[in-house]
């Protein structure tokens, strides 16, 4: 705890610590050497002065002891009443007998035991030394002094060095203090900057330097990464006002989303164009879009959902029901953004506001549908006749060229064979021109009669099966449908080489399915018809009904399925 509070101050005062610290160590270490050197001093001083002492007094008390003159001997040791540090001596006898003995303080035990030399005993000196008289030893000389003295003079000294070590972490102080600011001023100001550019994204700042030290060097590093910083900022400041600029003009609307589909990054403004609905709406709830899509069409949007979740893209059209009622059709794209590991991680898209276009295809195919009702009601009522009236005189020419014998009787013959011919193709062309009644069974006979064509025209089997009534009110879906199947079956004729083709219709509830079956090449042979207009066009017809095409292939070189699904009006 007390390093993480010292890890939590500042750098100054990191550096005003550690310099106290260093200079508190070394002040304190050298105090404590020279304390500990005046102790040893005075105490080797005080043996040597209390061995000169007993020197002086053995020497004096010798002849005393060698004569047994105890008298002698206390005068002698009475001499020591001059020296006030020593509070007890004795002379011995040889075997540790009292000979003469003096106290400062009266009471005072006389200690027998004491070997030879000096102790220091309960802050007394006692030094035990022999007393020699020649060449023989005749007693000892023991003395006991009081270091009380000294050592009130080494806590003055010990005193003195605590005022000068305060006085000397003053002066370190002041000098640290001071010290410090060549080193943390430059900190402090790199940490300042740091802190403004992350509060205030101004990457302009810069920091002064103030030396070509190592916080030098990482001043101009710092200063060439703001640099940089601000050169891309700047890069993707202008590339964002171009992306604005280009989103909020465009009448598509460009979103963007997260990978898991459960947050939305980004949608251009043309969204409340089109839906009809706030932007911010779309950020809080990200399946708004879709809640507003046509019932009819939410299903196969939400299909394709599931199919943009695995391959991150898809393509849909659909209908979209503003908040005051009004349809807009949407052609919606949407492609993967992948990272740098080829991982999918955002899905971008366009949706484009098709209602217009809508109507002009709409417009256009019942411009050709009229068109061609025309033509072929035309051809039934002009061409047709005329035909039937051309065979009926060649007819009467027959009749007479058979009555004259003449020998160009089998030619007329032929070219009345070859009129009633053209009659037949002509009525079989003006009903695929105008192939669907208006009435419920339209569609029924339309697309038998289809079958019929193509059996006569190409020699191809193909069938019509259509196992329960279906009936089909709206003409115009009729119509859709059944060019849908036309276009199929040309399809299959021209690219797939089929030797059966089968028209099926069935009606399942409310939705009505059409599909053509052939047993051509398979999808390899159509696969160049996905590109041409023949599939945008039968992909247009069936979103007009509000339905759903699907085109596969069977197993490979077992043929085509095309199959449309619609809703049923009533």
């Amino acid at each position: 705890m007390k390093l993480r509070g010292f890890r939590d101050l500042s750098f100054r005062h990191k550096l005003i610590l550690m310099m106290m610290s260093v200079g508190s160590a070394a002040v304190m270490i050298v105090t404590l050497a020279l304390v500990g050197f005046e102790w040893m001093q005075f105490r080797s001083s005080m043996v040597r002065e209390l061995t000169t002492e007993a020197a002086m007094i053995g020497a004096n008390s010798a002849a005393a002891l060698a004569f047994d003159d105890a008298t002698t001997g206390n005068e002698v040791l009475g001499v020591l009443r001059v020296r006030p540090e020593i509070v007890q001596a004795w002379l011995l006898r040889s075997g540790d007998q009292v000979f003469a003995q003096y106290a400062r303080s009266p009471g005072l035990p006389v200690p027998l035991a004491w070997p030879e030399g000096h102790h220091f005993v309960e802050g007394h000196l006692v030094l035990c030394q022999p007393v020699k008289f020649g060449q023989e030893t005749v007693g000892r000389i023991c003395l006991r002094a009081d270091m009380r003295e000294q050592r009130w003079r080494l806590w003055g000294h010990a005193g003195i060095a605590l005022v000068m070590m305060a006085v000397a972490l003053l002066i370190a102080y002041w000098v640290a203090v001071r010290l410090q600011r060549v080193l943390s001023e430059p900190l402090v100001a790199l940490t300042r900057a740091v802190g403004d550019v992350s509060k205030f994204k101004d990457y302009g700042l810069r920091v002064t330097k103030q030396g070509d030290d190592e916080i030098g060097v990482l001043i101009d590093g710092f200063n060439r990464m703001l640099v940089e910083i601000q050169k891309r900022d700047e890069e993707i400041g202008n590339r964002e006002e171009r992306f604005r600029q280009l989103t909020e003009t465009i009448q598509e609307v460009f979103w963007l989303q997260d990978e898991t589909e459960d947050r939305m990054l980004y949608v251009s403004p043309a969204y409340e164009r089109i839906w009809g609905q706030r932007v911010e709406e779309l950020y809080l709830r990200p399946s708004a879009w879709l809640d507003a899509i046509h019932p009819d069409d939410r299903g196969r949007v939400r299909q394709a959902m599931k199919r943009q979740h695995r391959e991150g893209e898809y393509n849909e059209e659909y209908r979209v029901v503003r908040p005051d009622g009004a349809v807009r059709w949407v052609h919606d794209r949407s492609f993967p953004v992948r990272d740098a590991d080829g991982n999918v991680h955002r899905i971008a898209g366009i949706a484009e506001d098709v209602t217009e276009r809508k109507r002009l295809e709409r417009e256009i195919l019942e411009i050709s549908e009229r068109e061609q009702r025309r033509i072929g009601q035309d051809i039934h009522d002009g061409l047709c006749q005329q035909l039937v009236g051309i065979g009926f005189v060649a007819k009467l020419l027959e009749n007479k060229l058979g009555q004259a014998g003449s020998p160009h009787l089998a030619e007329i013959r032929e070219i009345g064979a070859l009129l009633q011919q053209a009659v037949i193709q002509a009525r079989n062309l003006s009903h695929g021109l105008s192939p669907v009644r208006l009435d419920k069974d339209g569609l029924e006979l339309a697309l038998h009669g289809l079958a019929g064509n193509i059996v006569s025209l190409f020699s191809i089997n193909c069938e019509f099966d259509c196992p329960f009534p279906v009936r089909l009110a709206d003409n115009t879906a009729a119509t859709h449908l059944y060019r849908i199947a036309q276009e199929a079956v040309n399809n299959a004729i021209k690219h797939g080489q089929p030797g059966k083709i089968t028209i099926s219709l069935a009606q399942t509830g409310a939705t009505l399915t059409l599909s053509v079956t052939d047993d051509g090449k398979g999808m390899a042979a159509t696969s160049n018809q996905a590109k041409g207009i023949g599939l945008h066009v039968m992909r247009s017809r069936a979103r007009m009904i509000g339905g759903n095409l699907d085109i596969r292939g069977r197993k490979q070189g077992q043929g085509t399925v095309l199959t449309c699904t619609c809703p049923i009006k009533e």
